[in-house]
């Protein structure tokens, strides 16, 4: 493996613990993709920090959020980007509507619960083939399957990790330990 780090995308103009629950589940669904929120990202994005790192490819998610985060920092960084299908957020197909009226908690409890480990493996494979010195930018339910597997951590142990709460934040992909690109 690479020395690379992979880091969720920026925040939303509307955070998924904000949306309606029909705007959740089109979001769950990938059937909604929000914008970030490009004062969000101007305001807290550490630039002398990402200049100084040694990334020489950005790979995202196709997700809108996480190839307009992508753009904002090859900008910056002056990269290519690639796209890679594994790097997408999990979908999920459903969210019962008893599960969204208690809270956020209870939420991520759900969709973790909802998550199969085993499906994890195309994306580690997509990470073993990624060259050396990469930046990824993905979805924290996915990021969080992803350092279960890196790192034997059980999925219900993560549910409240920065690395996949914070925006803009994640893992070093070999040593796992907690990164990010914000002030």
């Amino acid at each position: 493996m690479s020395e690379s780090i992979i880091i969720r995308h920026s925040k939303p103009e509307k955070s998924w613990d904000c949306l309606s629950y029909e705007e959740l589940l089109q979001l769950l669904q990938q059937k909604y993709e929000p914008e970030i929120d490009c004062c969000f990202f101007d305001e807290y994005i550490n630039t002398s920090k990402i200049s100084q790192m040694k990334i020489s490819l950005i790979i995202c998610s196709p997700s809108y959020r996480a190839m307009q985060t992508a753009q904002k920092i090859a900008k910056i960084m002056k990269l290519p980007i690639m796209t890679f299908n594994q790097f997408n957020e999990i979908s999920f197909q459903d969210l019962p509507f008893e599960q969204f009226v208690k809270g956020k908690d209870q939420i991520k409890d759900y969709l973790i619960n909802q998550t199969k480990i085993t499906d994890i493996i195309p994306v580690i494979s997509a990470i073993k083939q990624i060259p050396p010195n990469t930046l990824i930018i993905s979805h924290g339910f996915l990021m969080r399957k992803m350092y279960s597997h890196l790192f034997g951590i059980e999925l219900a142990h993560l549910k409240n990790d920065k690395r996949f709460t914070q925006y803009l934040s994640g893992f070093n992909i070999n040593t796992g330990e907690f990164v990010s690109l914000k002030k």
